[in-house]
């Protein structure tokens, strides 16, 4: 049987006779610790030594018929014993690069969640740097920048087309206001009657309301009014108001 010191783990051969002797109490020869040794103790096939010579029969139980006193132990008669390699070192060691693959497998999982959905991240300003070092990384790209609300429509009318029956003319007048260039928005006009209602609704991708000499899939330039001129059906008259906004 084996016994492992709880304050040194040292670990030592006994036997069943020095225990019945002692009653259970021993003292460790490396520390000179006393403990129970039914808290530790185990059999030979949980051990696993390397050679006999790293443990040794010399840890020892008092053999008198008296039990051993843990509060005022008696110092030991025999030599300390030679202790094998603590293992507990190792174990911690192992753990420790198994927490670490795991944090690096996490990371890693993190990184390809962000790229995969780069296109929704993208639009935090305070996400993009990280995913711009990942793409840098990954060779991807980013999805050009957006903010909505940094366009102005500085000037809007809605007039009855000169030239095509129950159609309107919509003329308009955008200026991107964000530090940086952003694709053409979606515009949204809605029409309303005298109680609010909703009467009539339209969405206008770039290609549809752009200029024929400006690209729909470029981007919107700083700070530069970019004038827009379409019709749209007439949506009776019930459409008393209108609103513009942007998707």
């Amino acid at each position: 049987m084996y016994v492992e010191c709880p304050h040194c783990q040292a670990l030592f051969r006994i036997t069943k006779a020095q225990l019945e002797a002692a009653e259970g109490w021993v003292r460790c020869g490396e520390c000179g610790h006393v403990f129970e040794a039914a808290d530790t103790l185990s059999s030979p096939e949980e051990q696993t030594p390397q050679t006999p010579e790293q443990y040794t029969n010399d840890l020892f139980a008092d053999t008198d018929e008296t039990p051993l006193d843990p509060g005022e132990p008696e110092p030991s008669r025999q030599p300390a014993p030679e202790t094998p390699p603590k293992r507990r070192r190792s174990g911690r060691r192992g753990t420790l690069l198994w927490s670490a693959a795991i944090l690096v497998l996490i990371a890693l999982l993190g990184a390809q969640y962000l790229l995969s959905q780069r296109d929704q991240f993208a639009r935090y300003p305070e996400l993009r740097p990280l995913l711009a070092q990942l793409c840098r990384v990954a060779g991807c790209k980013l999805p050009p920048q957006r903010d909505l609300t940094a366009i102005e429509l500085s000037s809007r009318n809605v007039f009855t087309h000169p030239n095509i029956p129950h159609a309107l003319m919509i003329t308009a007048t955008m200026i991107n206001n964000a530090p940086f260039p952003q694709p053409y928005p979606v515009l949204q006009i809605s029409f309303s009657n005298l109680d609010g209602r909703t009467v009539a609704l339209g969405r206008f991708q770039p290609a549809q309301y752009l200029p024929q000499n400006v690209d729909p899939h470029g981007l919107m330039p700083v700070g530069k009014p970019v004038h827009i001129s379409f019709s749209v059906d007439d949506p009776g008259q019930q459409a008393l108001a209108y609103e513009f906004s942007f998707r």
